[in-house]
Parts: C-alpha cells; sequence; structure tokens
C-alpha cells in the first residue's frame, strides 16, 4: 500500500456539474387513452354497460366480506388441523369412536361400524 491521498470524490454531489442531467418523461396512470391493454375503442361504452360497471364495482365490499370470512374458515382449518396432527393414536381412536356414535343412523349398539355384532362378522 502507498500512502497516496484518495482522490476520489465523496459523492457525486461533490463534483462540479458537467451539464444538465438527464430526466425521464413519466405518463400519468390516470391518462386511460394510453393505458396499456384498453383499446380506444372500449372508450365509446353503452349506458347499459357503465350501469352494469356500478353494478360490479358496487359489490366490492360484500366480495371483500366474504373474502375476509373465507379467511377465516381456511386459518380454523388449519389450526384444527395442526391439532390433530398433534394427537395420540389412543386419541384418535377415542375420538373416530366417538364420531362413529354422533353420526345419523349410528343407533346400532354393536360398537362395529358395519352395524353386525362381530361374532356375526366371522
Amino acid at each position: 500500500m502507498t500512502n497516496e491521498p484518495n482522490n476520489k470524490p465523496a459523492s457525486d454531489r461533490s463534483r462540479a456539474s458537467r451539464g444538465p442531467r438527464r430526466l425521464e418523461v413519466v405518463k400519468d396512470m390516470t391518462d386511460t387513452q394510453h393505458t396499456i391493454g384498453i383499446d380506444a375503442t372500449e372508450q365509446q361504452r353503452s349506458v347499459h354497460e357503465i350501469s352494469q360497471l356500478f353494478d360490479i364495482a358496487g359489490r366490492e365490499s360484500e366480495v371483500i366480506a366474504g373474502l375476509t370470512g373465507g379467511m377465516d374458515h381456511l386459518r380454523a382449518v388449519q389450526t384444527a388441523k395442526h391439532a390433530l396432527a398433534t394427537l395420540t393414536p389412543a386419541e384418535v381412536r377415542a375420538a373416530l369412536a366417538y364420531r362413529r356414535t354422533m353420526q345419523p343412523g349410528a343407533a346400532n349398539q354393536s360398537g362395529h361400524p358395519s352395524g353386525r355384532p362381530a361374532e356375526e362378522l366371522s
């Protein structure tokens, strides 16, 4: 290494200006005449089409509420699946036996899913 001073400027701003800066022109996104994907012919909509657009846009809150409810259900399902994954085999067997007794038509007292006593199954 040499002990020569560093001749680099601290930042670009410390240099003398070399001329005008280059600027980019940015179009306003509300300029629908030049928005990508919108054909100029689409600008001429009928009153009926515009009315339908209002109907669709007016359902936004309803759709958001439905999505929120769906996400709440999904979180509940994921929580239940996580809890089920932590059960012991004995807990799973007991819960399945309990669920069988709670199903409609589970009036059989045999304790076997087919409804027939075990001695008849052989």
